[in-house]
């Protein structure tokens, strides 16, 4: 998630259960992102994958900038 190039891929390589899964990237537009530098000008991508889904933020020279994942939490019946 570190490097931009991701977000213009369509699969992605599994390394927790091997094989490809496919990816969705949709650039969402520019927006300030807080940092401990001040605030930066990044690029927010939307990404979803079989596994996790969330929004990456990269700078104009490509930069990761901050990446939010959504975590899936599935509760049942137990009994």
């Amino acid at each position: 998630m570190w490097d931009s190039r991701l977000v213009s891929e369509s699969k992605l390589i599994d390394v927790q259960c091997g094989g490809e899964v496919g990816l969705a990237a949709k650039l969402l537009g520019e927006e300030a992102v807080a940092t401990l530098q001040g605030p930066v000008r990044a690029f927010r991508h939307r990404i979803i994958t079989p596994h996790y889904a969330g929004s990456l933020f990269y700078d104009s020279n490509g930069r990761w900038v901050k990446g939010l994942i959504e975590q899936i939490l599935e509760y049942a019946l137990d009994s």
